[in-house]
């Protein structure tokens, strides 16, 4: 990629018992070239849904990170809805789970 062509954003969207487990996915997009946005990175004093909807907005792709924690959260489900209606969501399971009914329709990388 030329200095010239703006990288690809990511949009990291995970449960927070899956912290460990996103911060490596992170790391390893990160080291891919990629532009990692995730909630780790609200700075304080923001307001956290302004700040998340703004880099939903912004993101080329949406990574939602299903396990049997994510497929609980409404946040990891409506931000999963957001990158679905913009036809940019890549679904990873981390455990084997299945996504939430609404996200079956796509294939999903498994890294169980």
């Amino acid at each position: 990629m030329s200095d010239d062509q703006a990288q690809s954003t990511i949009f990291l969207s995970y449960a927070h018992a899956d912290k460990a487990k996103a911060q490596r996915i992170a790391s390893a997009l990160e080291q891919s070239g990629y532009t990692v946005w995730w909630d780790a990175l609200i700075e304080g004093g923001s307001r956290f849904a302004k700040s998340i909807d703004d880099a939903l907005d912004k993101a080329d792709a949406v990574v939602v990170l299903w396990s049997k924690n994510s497929i609980e959260s409404d946040w990891v489900k409506d931000e999963a809805s957001h990158a679905r209606d913009r036809q940019r969501l890549v679904p990873i399971s981390l455990d084997g789970s299945h996504p939430p009914l609404g996200f079956r329709q796509y294939q999903m990388i498994d890294l169980s």
